[in-house]
């Protein structure tokens, strides 16, 4: 096991854009603070997908941005991570423009108490399964946002099994929010 520390806000682990790293595995990691614990940023969408990554049984803590934030996937599996944020803004695990194959995110634990917005997952722009996760989301602020599940842009998009506890006086508060599935 590796543990990636940073204090200064920058991305702990970061793919590149511009070559495919496939079938690369991330297991029994730690990742304390940093704006991001993973990250790759796939911008407009532009660069070559990876395909076949694992993210299994880490730890991630208080990340600013996200703990998992992954565009441009193919068949990626995200798997008992434990994740726990008190940032201003906590998104637990970010998925976004992976078109590509089917995207598994199952029984990760994720508790994030957020001072303004918190989101435990982000399904956005792909085909995936999400099942067996425990996500708490607990905000503080009255103008914010608590999402335990966003799903948008989704194709084939299927949620089984999950435990979702939202709480706080955020104006925007959902256990599960859908917008443009495409098949359910």
């Amino acid at each position: 096991p590796i543990s990636f520390v940073d204090s200064m806000r920058q991305n702990l682990v970061e793919f590149p854009n511009v070559t495919a790293i496939n079938n690369t595995v991330f297991r029994c990691n730690y990742f304390l603070h940093g704006s991001r614990g993973l990250a790759r940023d796939d911008g407009s969408n532009a660069g070559v997908p990876n395909s076949g990554d694992v993210i299994d049984s880490n730890v991630f803590v208080d990340q600013y941005v996200s703990a998992i934030f992954l565009g441009n996937q193919q068949n990626l599996v995200v798997s008992h991570n434990y994740i726990t944020s008190s940032s201003p803004v906590s998104v637990g695990i970010h998925i976004q423009n992976a078109s590509g194959g089917y995207q598994t995110i199952e029984a990760n634990m994720i508790i994030l108490n957020s001072q303004s917005n918190g989101w435990g997952i982000r399904l956005h722009g792909c085909t995936g399964l999400i099942r067996n996760n425990m996500i708490s989301v607990i905000t503080t602020a009255s103008w914010g946002v608590s999402i335990g599940i966003d799903i948008f842009s989704v194709s084939a998009g299927n949620i089984y099994n999950n435990s979702i506890y939202v709480s706080g006086p955020a104006n925007w508060t959902s256990d599960i929010y859908y917008e443009g599935i495409l098949n359910n």
